[in-house]
């Protein structure tokens, strides 16, 4: 059975990951590698809260923080930390972002829980 999930994938993804090199000096170090460019994708926004309960004032207080998950193709590998710039289908604005864990992985997509990307903030 073909899934119709994808054909809701109307933003694109350009996915850079770390890539470990060996420097002409023969030190090594990292470099930003390009996984995938124009990677078509959905973003999903949700807001959650977190309560925090102090001890000393009994107050409780709760932040409201929104989360991000990409749904993307299922053969991609997104190693923590990659950096991930979409491009939104409504008004072709570029939000920056970095992965933040494991995937979860499905027969006909990915999800991945996305944080903001504070170097590009």
């Amino acid at each position: 059975m073909v899934s119709n999930l994808p054909k809701l994938w109307k933003d694109k993804a350009t996915i850079k990951v770390k890539e470990k090199y060996t420097k002409t000096n023969g030190a090594t170090g990292t470099r930003d590698s390009v996984l995938c460019t124009d990677e078509p994708c959905k973003l999903s926004f949700f807001n959650n809260f977190k309560m925090n309960d102090s001890t000393k004032s009994n107050l409780v207080s709760a932040a409201v923080f929104q989360n991000v998950k990409l749904f993307i193709k299922p053969d991609l590998v997104i190693p923590e930390g990659s950096s991930v710039a979409v491009t939104t289908h409504k008004n072709n604005r570029t939000l920056y972002y970095k992965s933040s864990g494991s995937t979860s992985l499905f027969t006909d997509h990915q999800e991945i829980i996305l944080e903001v990307d504070k170097e590009w903030a």
